[in-house]
């Protein structure tokens, strides 16, 4: 089970969601998740969030590996895919989801720019992972 947790209003522990299953990641962030979350075979977990980070955690601890702030909020699931050998995460942004519109009230403190469309964000990941 990988599980992902914000600490706004109305927050819920590990156990309310996996009362009968191992617990494999707990990353606790502010901001609510706002995106899907993708799960790697090489052991990364990609998501993201209302403050517009982009994360990658590793499935075996939780740690953060890598962050981005992107321009808007992200609103849909990142996909990988890979072209020539080059593996690819790509994520769309913009006040397009429910999650722009809703969460906003859980964190006020978090201020997101005004709607000027969608971007498509692809970042190439290293050939190897190095984990520490």
């Amino acid at each position: 089970l990988i599980m992902l947790t914000f600490a706004g209003r109305g927050s819920r522990q590990a156990g309310d969601y996996a009362p009968m299953r191992r617990l494999k990641l707990l990353a606790s962030r502010r901001a609510p998740q706002s995106s899907g979350v993708l799960a790697t075979a090489g052991g990364v977990v990609f998501a993201s969030a209302l403050d517009r980070v982009f994360a990658a955690y590793d499935d075996a601890n939780g740690r953060e590996l890598w962050r981005v702030r992107l321009n808007d909020v992200p609103n849909s699931a990142p996909i990988g895919y890979q072209v020539n050998g080059k593996q690819y995460i790509a994520v769309v942004t913009g006040n397009g989801g429910p999650q722009s519109a809703t969460f906003p009230a859980l964190v006020p403190e978090i201020q997101n720019p005004p709607d000027h469309g969608a971007s498509l964000w692809v970042f190439e990941l290293p050939d190897r992972l190095v984990r520490q």
